[in-house]
């Protein structure tokens, strides 16, 4: 549990000097944010109490609790990334929001949900990162450095739903995945209205193929577990891309 408490406390301390440190502080209150972002932050928060979620319960798989692994690293999940929300909640710039709090919500359930009807993640949430070429002109917002762009432009951040459909024999899970990708793009500000029309923002849908590491066959047993810390990152690969300002575009290799 002690590693637990110092991960907890060193990633708090790392998110508030990148998210909050250069931003006023006011009393606890409440924001309405379902209208920002085209609904980006809301897949991300899935996606992290979703990826921490199943990282707690391998970590509580490990210990005397390993009977109620799947239960109590859903509920850390949530809590974890939930606990989030009270930094917000000081913030002028932001707020306590319902919104992130369901969205932390359902990414820790559907964990527990799978785990415990399948055993298995047949659904598996992942992220992945190509510069925007934005944060320059919102620095505060979408980060003045590349370590901050990596939580912050959500430009430059995709969020992907792989499900397994493919298997080389009988025997094994299907690991060889199929993709669903979501983006925005042209975001300098949370709510479209205060962008300029140039940058025109808009969402973007992708269609692409992907691996989950977790089902790769190995008897290794330390790459299998190399292998699962880094699944929470959608691999490159060929990918059509479709938003409203260019149609269907395709990628010989999207990141």
């Amino acid at each position: 549990m002690s590693a637990a408490g110092l991960f907890t406390m060193g990633s708090y301390a790392i998110l508030h000097k990148v998210w909050y440190e250069d931003f006023e502080k006011v009393n606890f209150h409440f924001f309405n944010d379902s209208k920002e972002w085209n609904g980006m932050d809301k897949v991300g928060h899935l996606t992290t109490a979703y990826s921490i979620s199943e990282r707690s319960s391998e970590f509580f798989g490990k210990s005397e609790w390993s009977s109620k692994a799947p239960c109590l690293g859903a509920s850390f999940g949530f809590v974890y990334t939930s606990t989030l929300e009270f930094l917000d909640a000081y913030s002028a710039d932001w707020g306590f929001s319902m919104y992130d709090l369901g969205s932390n919500f359902i990414g820790a359930g559907v964990y527990l949900l799978q785990e415990k009807k399948f055993n298995s993640q047949l659904i598996r949430f992942k992220w992945s990162y190509s510069n925007s070429g934005l944060a320059e002109a919102a620095p505060n917002l979408l980060g003045s450095n590349s370590y901050e762009s990596l939580l912050k432009d959500y430009n430059a951040q995709t969020y992907w739903a792989s499900v397994g459909f493919i298997r080389i024999n009988s025997s094994q899970e299907r690991w060889i995945c199929a993709s669903l990708g979501y983006s925005i793009d042209g975001f300098i500000r949370a709510r479209t209205p205060d962008i300029p029309g140039d940058l025109n923002p808009r969402s973007q849908y992708y269609l692409s193929l992907d691996i989950d590491w977790s089902k790769i066959p190995t008897k290794n047993k330390h790459l299998k577990n190399v292998l699962k810390v880094f699944n929470f990152v959608k691999i490159p690969f060929p990918a059509l891309q479709w938003d409203k300002k260019y149609g269907v575009t395709f990628h010989p290799l999207y990141f």
